[in-house]
């Protein structure tokens, strides 16, 4: 079974910010190496340095927002906004423009999955995500025919 979903567009602001999140997420660790440079600063009377650690760690975060921000301007991040519909199959899921333009996608690629009250975001990357949501099926049976797929592939347990 095939599963066809509706045409979406990927809004930029919900790539922004899911893309922002999980590189936030999986760059735990520099958040605590700065409390602990901070905490040590701070304990043996080197505030001013603290503070430029502090500031250091905001520039840090806000290049990584830059990063998602800038790929929404450029001209060849267009094509990830633009509206696709999706075949889902257990061998593969097919992003397309038209009936003639697609683009293939293979389970393997898929190397995590977080599922959302109304949504299910499949990552490639760390900056390319499939992001699914539920309106865009057109049926009940395809969400739990799609989340059987997932379970099948391992990615939900």
């Amino acid at each position: 079974m095939i599963i066809k979903t509706r045409k979406y567009q990927l809004p930029t602001r919900t790539y922004i910010k899911i893309g922002f999140l999980n590189t936030m997420r999986k760059q735990w660790w520099v958040n605590i190496l700065l409390l602990c440079l901070a905490g040590g600063l701070f304990s043996i009377g080197y505030t001013k340095t603290m503070i430029l650690a502090l500031v250091g760690h905001l520039l840090y975060i806000l290049f990584w927002f830059l990063q998602f921000y800038a790929v929404t301007m450029m001209k060849e991040g267009k094509m990830l906004f633009q509206p696709f519909y999706y075949h889902i199959s257990s061998k593969e899921i097919m992003m397309q423009t038209t009936d003639k333009r697609g683009m293939r996608i293979e389970w393997k690629q898929i190397k995590a999955l977080r599922k959302r009250k109304q949504a299910i975001i499949l990552f490639i990357d760390q900056g390319n995500f499939i992001h699914l949501p539920y309106r865009i099926f057109k049926a009940p049976q395809e969400i739990k025919f799609f989340e059987l797929i997932l379970q099948r592939k391992g990615l939900i347990k």
